[in-house]
């Protein structure tokens, strides 16, 4: 059952206990999208909505402190289509300033417990769905959110094979969360969902890669990390050309070869073989992929993909679920009572469009994909987005007011469809929990502006930094109309102190970034202090290669997911 708590709630539950941060989410409602796949010949392209997601976290301005000064942020994409549920990783930063932190030393690494949190997070609210598939690419790099950042002496970029390293350890407790495949029934208490972890690293052979996965796969019993790639459970049709086997991701290094090789076939060939000229198998695929400019010149780039398999009946289903008459009626869209609105976020006041989720939001696993009837809630509320989607996802002064207006009006609005829209043919349902929604829902247009503002400012030191980190803010309150948002949390979770082998290796600090190789003299898996993300960081006694940043690296323009 996916967990009812909102994202905020589960970090509170997971950061460090008495640990105070101020943490700020936006997101924008599933939108329909290019799909991630490419239609095999003579086929029409999957339905495929995407809805972006940033969470950023901050210190609060305190006695030693003055300003509220942003420490970290990711950017999470969740794509949705009727077979697949994809949630990639687009981008992670870190600002070089957690060291003004006094946390306790030998405790757990804060950037890495929000990177896990968050993403053990977004995989729970999507197991209704047949198959989710979570996935990223560790690619070092000096910074990718925040401009200036690199000059900050705090923050240490992690080269490429401690990025790839930290990432694998980042995402294994969010593996192991569900039990191994091969097992049935499952051994984790509270677990229906199987999970596989699979990476290439191009130019990498398979003894190389294994030396980037977590120590922890040393007592496995059964293997949960896999040097490959998962195209069986993430394909409908293992049998179509290469081009259709691979997804494309934004700013995306296999996507852009993909690209390349997509210019060899012409029209003709497209729509009859859809075969590549230079290239014919996924194998050789890969293969081209460590000459390309990202994976070479001593530079390696990390895809790491984990699969997640929800178990029918006790039993592993590696197909998706046949809808059920009986059950399609009963869950195509209608109308049940719903718990109260958790008062715990802004979701209320700032999001006018859709009530809380209902009851029996999990239940919505065999949803059926044809069109509702007319008289349908769903319809009507379908109807509602499309009618008025830049003053709902803006969040203006009248959308805001209608929003609190309806959070007041009691027992009348109890009753609400569950949290479901249709596409413009009203054929394909997506699905849009509440929990997972931001303290303010913004359309993608306004999304992107704000955004764009972010890699306008500066973060070189900290005087500018808090001035930037009050510009954002403010930016974000003027476009929906409010004068302040966000979260203050406090930790919940009693620390426990990590045993180190190396006594010199507790003082070191860590800042994880995907994209350029930066020398270093040694560095932590355990305390990963700045983050920068396309994914991966390091671990103990693994030795740093020596690279040269280019010239014009230092004020890295950040790339616009589309």
């Amino acid at each position: 059952m996916a967990n009812k708590e909102s994202i905020l709630e589960t970090l509170a539950a997971a950061l460090p206990l008495d640990l105070e941060l101020h943490f700020y989410h936006i997101s924008t409602p599933p939108a329909p999208t290019t799909a991630l796949f490419s239609p095999p010949p003579g086929q029409s392209e999957e339905r495929t909505f995407c809805e972006n997601h940033f969470i950023a976290a901050s210190l609060p301005a305190n006695n030693v402190l003055r300003r509220e000064l942003l420490i970290f942020a990711i950017e999470v994409l969740v794509f949705t289509s009727h077979d697949l549920t994809t949630i990639f990783v687009s981008k992670a930063d870190s600002t070089g300033y957690l060291h003004l932190l006094n946390s306790q030393p030998g405790g757990p690494s804060i950037i890495k417990t929000i990177c896990t949190t968050v993403l053990s997070f977004f995989v729970q609210q999507s197991l209704h769905g047949p198959r989710i598939l979570l996935s990223l690419f560790a690619r070092s790099q000096n910074q990718y959110l925040f401009p200036g950042s690199i000059e900050n002496s705090g923050k240490h970029v992690l080269e490429d094979r401690q990025l790839i390293k930290w990432w694998c350890q980042t995402l294994d407790p969010v593996l192991r969360e569900h039990a191994p495949t091969t097992l049935a029934p499952s051994p984790v208490p509270g677990s229906d969902t199987s999970s596989e972890a699979y990476i290439v690293v191009p130019g990498c052979d398979r003894f190389e890669t294994r030396g980037f996965l977590p120590s922890s796969t040393k007592s496995d019993s059964v293997s949960r990390w896999t040097n490959s790639y998962p195209r069986d459970l993430i394909v409908p049709d293992g049998s179509a050309p290469p081009r259709c086997l691979i997804p494309r991701f934004p700013d995306d290094p296999k996507a852009r070869f993909l690209d390349d090789l997509d210019s060899e076939i012409s029209a003709a060939d497209l729509s009859t073989t859809g075969s590549w000229r230079s290239v014919g198998t996924l194998d050789h695929f890969w293969e081209m992929m460590s000459y390309r400019q990202e994976c070479s010149a001593g530079r390696l780039v990390g895809f790491i993909w984990i699969v997640f398999t929800p178990r029918r009946h006790g039993e592993i289903s590696h197909d998706p679920p046949v809808n059920c008459p009986q059950e399609s009626a009963e869950h195509s869209g209608q109308a049940v009572e719903q718990l109260p609105t958790p008062n715990q976020s802004q979701v209320n006041s700032l999001d006018p469009i859709l009530p809380p989720p209902s009851l029996k939001d999990d239940s919505l696993d065999p949803i059926n994909a044809a069109s509702p009837p007319p008289s349908s809630p769903v319809l009507a509320l379908a109807n509602e987005i499309h009618n008025v989607p830049m003053d709902m996802q803006d969040g203006t002064n009248k959308q805001n007011n209608l929003a609190n207006e309806a959070t007041q009006s009691g027992p009348a609005n109890q009753k609400i469809v569950d949290s479901l829209f249709y596409d413009d043919a009203k054929t394909i349902p997506a699905r849009w929990p509440l929990a997972t929604r931001g303290d303010i829902v913004l359309s993608e247009q306004t999304y992107q502006e704000l955004m764009n503002h972010l890699l306008q400012t500066d973060f070189a030191n900290q005087d500018v930094a808090t001035q930037s980190t009050a510009s954002w803010i403010k930016k974000a309150s003027d476009v929906v109309g409010i004068s302040s948002w966000g979260q203050r949390l406090t930790g919940r979770k009693p620390v426990v102190p990590i045993v180190r082998s190396n006594r010199s290796e507790s003082n070191t600090t860590v800042n994880v970034l995907m994209g350029v190789r930066k020398k270093r003299k040694a560095a932590d898996s355990g305390d990963a202090t700045n983050v920068v993300a396309n994914a991966g960081t390091t671990e103990a006694g693994s030795t740093p290669e020596a690279a040269t940043l280019p010239a014009d690296s230092t004020r890295k323009k950040y790339k616009v997911a589309y």
